[in-house]
């Protein structure tokens, strides 16, 4: 062959591209043997070895690829943000060239993991609940090298310093937070109002259980609890627990203890729920998004949901506004104190085997910077991320004071998982066992055995 290793690695001589791994990064080689000779199958093998051996050395220099939920070529508030954010960055750095590939958020990480494995990982990961899971499982590298000149939480102008402590470990950052959130109640101010009830009587387990028979009586729409095993978060048994147990799912050893009394107290509690008919049977294999679907058509009442997207409902529903949108702590057993909300923040990380981790960690840093903040909070109606941005007489009113709510209820009750530990999938352990004790008549001690252990195997 004419070309060297060089020159088919940067593809210089290049006129033949090939795809490799099927996905949009392809690698150019010089086409120097002529048509003939590329119809032998041993060739075109070796070709594609060593196209791949470029792939793995050279890391598309210049190109960052991440992995999100947001798609920047689609229209909602934080995908536009997004999409703004990329194109600012670019044009601060033409050298370097950002390459979105969404992907479902239930799954991301667990296949990050296997791409990491196989050494086809993007360049950046998004992640929440599992980012202790990456670390642990060594595919993310420090941002520490490359933090020169970098404001950081403790510049003055951050904010919620809190979750960059739970993403540091051992002293290395490795994960910058985005949007920090909690899994809260949402519920419907119109139709409570219309009852009589007021917010006051959801503040214990007692009370949501009579709020959703008066709401059944009244043949309006009531509690919706996702208990699929997909798309998992906070559940009525969950949040019992944690209540019960001083507020973390697992200990500070990242060790579930569920087996317990307090365990069977909490998961008794939802089971009882649909047993009394308070909950639909259908919520067994509704999982978040389904139940968030319904309530913004109207089919719900109250709901738990990522406090992230009070700013899409008010922007995708036609009855939501300050006015009819209402969001609360969880109950409590005895309604002095509310109850835990589970805590996180989607993340930015730097994969451990980037070929591009000076370009990738910068734009992570980016995605928090002033310019980027503003577009989450002006496009994304997110919480805001810095103080200035915050303080901007630009984001007050409507969804600005729904998001003040939620920092403030978020400042009181949310709790994070302690650093390293890998929770999000523990949530749908406990709707297993939600589903087996409530379908399958199995012992709630046996069910929880089942859940502790599968927890623990992740750690």
């Amino acid at each position: 062959m004419r070309a060297n290793l060089y020159e088919l690695c940067t593809g210089r001589t290049s006129r033949l591209a090939l795809n490799i791994h099927g996905g949009p990064r392809s690698i150019e080689i010089a086409d120097v043997l002529g048509e003939r000779d590329m119809k032998l199958t041993g060739l075109k093998a070796a070709l594609l070895a060593f196209a791949s051996t470029c792939f793995a050395t050279a890391g598309n220099a210049g190109t960052v690829t991440m992995w999100t939920f947001l798609n920047p070529a689609n229209d909602s508030g934080r995908e536009i943000a997004l999409r703004n954010i990329i194109a600012e960055f670019e044009t601060k750095n033409p050298a370097i060239k950002i390459v979105v590939e969404p992907q479902d958020w239930g799954t991301m990480s667990q296949k990050f993991v296997l791409s990491h494995t196989a050494n086809r990982a993007p360049d950046v990961i998004w992640s929440a609940q599992d980012t202790g899971l990456l670390v642990n499982s060594g595919s993310l590298a420090s941002l520490n090298p490359y933090l020169d000149g970098w404001d950081g939480p403790t510049g003055g102008d951050l904010l919620f310093a809190s979750a960059y402590e739970k993403a540091t470990y051992n002293g290395e950052l490795m994960a910058v937070p985005i949007f920090p959130y909690a899994i809260l109640m949402f519920y419907r101010k119109d139709v409570l109002a219309e009852l009589g009830i007021s917010e006051e009587s959801l503040r214990t387990w007692d009370g949501l259980k009579n709020v959703t028979r008066k709401l059944q009586e009244a043949g309006k729409p009531g509690l919706l609890m996702p208990t699929s095993e997909d798309r998992s978060s906070s559940s009525v048994a969950t949040t019992a627990f944690m209540e019960l147990t001083g507020g973390h799912l697992v200990g500070a050893d990242c060790r579930a203890n569920f087996a317990t009394p307090e365990g069977i107290k909490a998961l008794e509690l939802q089971v009882d729920m649909f047993r009394e008919g308070l909950l639909a049977r259908e919520e067994v294999s509704r999982n978040n998004d389904d139940d968030w679907d319904l309530f913004i058509g109207g089919r719900g009442t109250i709901v738990p949901q990522t406090s992230a997207r009070a700013g899409a409902l008010l922007s995708s529903a036609e009855w939501a506004d300050e006015k009819t949108v209402g969001i609360m702590p969880w109950p409590s057993f005895t309604g002095e104190e509310p109850g835990p909300a589970s805590g996180a923040t989607w993340s930015a990380s730097l994969w451990a085997g980037s070929q591009n981790k000076e370009e990738a960690a910068k734009f992570i840093l980016h995605l928090v910077s002033v310019e980027a903040a503003t577009e989450w909070t002006r496009h994304g109606q997110q919480l805001p991320l810095r103080r200035s941005v915050a303080e901007n007489p630009e984001f007050s009113g409507g969804i600005y004071e729904l998001n003040k709510t939620v920092a403030s209820i978020m400042d009181s009750t949310a709790v994070f998982a302690p650093p390293g530990c890998a929770v999000s999938q523990s949530y749908s352990d406990w709707n297993a066992a939600v589903q087996e004790v409530f379908l399958g008549g199995i012992d709630p001690l046996a069910a929880l055995k089942e859940a502790e252990a599968a927890t623990n195997r992740r750690q």
